[in-house]
């Protein structure tokens, strides 16, 4: 079963996992009041148990800059059936990562990092090590993807604090181990170099 917006943002709020500024909305009039209050550029999606990929649905509008647009975006995506509300987002700003995390048949409970966004099914450049983790263990899964020199800044963009990273690996890791989750999917993140942030989250228990 896949959690709710709700109760995956109780779940990760217990580990302290930082959620971009987020809403869930179920009228325009609640949408355009949490979208000023968050400020503009914001990101509008569809919060459903249905769908595993919004983008693939137009469920996600983007770089919402103004409350006319806040409107349309709501007005178009609150037309998609099987969903629960809208969720208003800050846009986030940085390098789009992916953390995962599930429980094995073989191994047990793992944990996942890579460079995330709408092409991690294609560049599948990933690590993985077995939970619980250490903090050498996630030094070694960053140090591993193939793209890790975009960390360091690369053609304009800025570098990303890698303490951060492995910060949130070992809580990711923690949960696995913990709650009674089968899988853990975050992405994407937004990293750069004063924040990590996770812009979507999907919980499987």
């Amino acid at each position: 079963m896949i959690l709710g917006f709700k109760e995956t943002k109780k779940i990760l709020d217990r580990y302290n996992l930082p959620y971009l500024p987020t809403f869930l909305v179920a009228s325009k009039r609640e949408a355009i009041s949490k979208g000023e209050d968050i400020g503009y550029p914001l990101v509008a999606k569809i919060s459903s148990t249905k769908y595993t990929h919004k983008t693939e649905i137009d469920g996600v509008i983007k770089d919402i800059k103004n409350r006319k647009e806040l409107e349309e975006a709501y007005t178009k995506l609150v037309k998609i059936d099987s969903i629960e509300g809208i969720l208003i987002q800050k846009r986030g700003k940085g390098i789009e990562l992916v953390i995962g995390a599930k429980r094995d048949n073989l191994f047990g409970p793992v944990v996942m990092f890579g460079i995330g966004g709408v092409f991690v099914e294609i560049f599948k450049d990933t690590s993985f090590r077995i939970a619980p983790i250490k903090k050498s263990d996630a030094i070694s899964m960053i140090r591993e993807i193939k793209g890790e020199k975009i960390f360091h800044g690369f053609r304009g963009l800025a570098p990303v604090n890698k303490n951060m990273i492995v910060d949130l690996l070992i809580k990711v890791s923690d949960m696995i181990t913990k709650e009674e989750i089968k899988e853990l999917d975050l992405n994407p993140l937004f990293a750069d170099e004063k924040n990590i942030q996770i812009s979507d989250a999907r919980i499987v228990v």
